[in-house]
This record gives C-alpha cells, sequence and structure tokens, in this order.
C-alpha cells in the first residue's frame, strides 16, 4: 500500500453567493454572539458550540459558512432563497432584520460570493 505524504492536488471547495455579512471570528461582534451562546449552554459545553444549533435555539432563521482557515464566519441567505411571491428588496429586507437582531443595529449587509475549502 502507498501512502502520499506530498501534495494533494484533488481537494475540494464549495462556492456561495449570499446577501449577508462576513465577521472575523476573533472580532468582538463574533465573540458576542458566543456568549449569547454560553447563556444557553453549560459551561462545560461552551467551547463545543454548534453556531448553526446556536441560531436555531435563538430563533434567527440564518445561514451560516465558517472558514475555519481563514477565520471567517458568514451569516445570510442563499439568493436561491428568493421567494417567488417576494421581490429581492423585501428578501434583503428580511434578512437585514434578522442579522440586526442577531448582532448590531449598524450593521451592513452585501452580496458576498466565495469559495470555503472543503
Amino acid at each position: 500500500m502507498k501512502i502520499r505524504t506530498g501534495f494533494v492536488s484533488n481537494s475540494s471547495s464549495s462556492s456561495f453567493l449570499i446577501y449577508g455579512i462576513s465577521i472575523e471570528m476573533n472580532s468582538p461582534i463574533y465573540k458576542k454572539l458566543i456568549d449569547k451562546a454560553r447563556t444557553k449552554k453549560c459551561a462545560d459545553e461552551a467551547e463545543l458550540i454548534d453556531v448553526d444549533v446556536l441560531l436555531d435555539d435563538l430563533g434567527v432563521d440564518l445561514d451560516v459558512l465558517l472558514d475555519w482557515d481563514c477565520n471567517v464566519a458568514y451569516f445570510g441567505k442563499s439568493w436561491d432563497l428568493v421567494g417567488d411571491d417576494e421581490t429581492g428588496k423585501q428578501f434583503k429586507t428580511k434578512v437585514e432584520d434578522r442579522i440586526k437582531e442577531l448582532f448590531d443595529k449598524k450593521i451592513k449587509c452585501e452580496t458576498i460570493a466565495g469559495s470555503i475549502a472543503c
């Protein structure tokens, strides 16, 4: 059996296009979110917080993508989730309201295109 120890060229990535925000995981605003989770979980579980579960617990319908390589978290909704009966403006307002509810009233949303290594 051969074991490859060099560079592996067949790594994969996942592309995304969302309306929302990106936050560095070491920023105060992200740490504030984690502190909210700590109030909902036992102290011994605080280090194992699943951000998706936290959003569900808080009743905020947002998607989260974590890019551990770049230390960035993306919060928002995919553009393919715009309802047949809603305008782009209505979709943006809905996402902005949820993000402001979770983070800060002054935060600005935008369309973000990117990819995350899997």
